[in-house]
């Protein structure tokens, strides 16, 4: 029969009773060396670069005239608070690409120095960073002219 290293001293009690009593189970002894992981944050990576980002689309001519029209259109509107869904690009700030958002709620402001649309809810949502827009006022999109 064989015999491993050890095997008289496997089970013999610790000779100090003190340490014995502040790890009653062998999982409490072994916990206190868990700081020590030897990849500790390497989950954290691998999900982050598992994580999905997309890359931003850039609107081909016709359509960002089609869009800066219903921009136009919308801002003739806007005393009516028209009711607007808007879809847009937010970049992702730990790595390259980010997120489409859809959002819809009543158009409150442009604000022109920046660039930028306000809606009811308080989202300010950059108009270089929209794909789309859509809303009822767009039914007839061919009879709204140029700004």
């Amino acid at each position: 029969m064989y015999r491993f290293p050890y095997q008289d001293i496997l089970d013999t009690p610790y000779p100090n009773e003190e340490i014995e009593q502040d790890f009653p189970e062998k999982v409490l002894y072994a916990a206190q060396f868990a700081p020590f992981s030897a990849l500790t944050g390497h989950d954290e990576q691998v999900e982050e670069t598992a994580r999905y980002t997309e890359e931003a689309i850039l609107l081909d001519e016709s359509q960002q005239v089609l869009l800066n029209r219903k921009f136009c259109y919308l801002n003739e509107k806007i005393s009516q608070t028209p009711e607007i869904s808007v879809t847009y690009f937010v970049k992702d700030s730990r790595k390259n690409g980010g997120t489409y958002h859809t959002k819809t709620g009543k158009l409150i402001k442009f604000f022109q120095k920046e660039s930028a649309l306000l809606l009811s809810d308080g989202t300010k949502i950059p108009l270089k960073c929209i794909i789309a827009i859509e809303s009822p006022l767009f039914d007839n999109i061919e009879s709204i002219s140029d700004c």
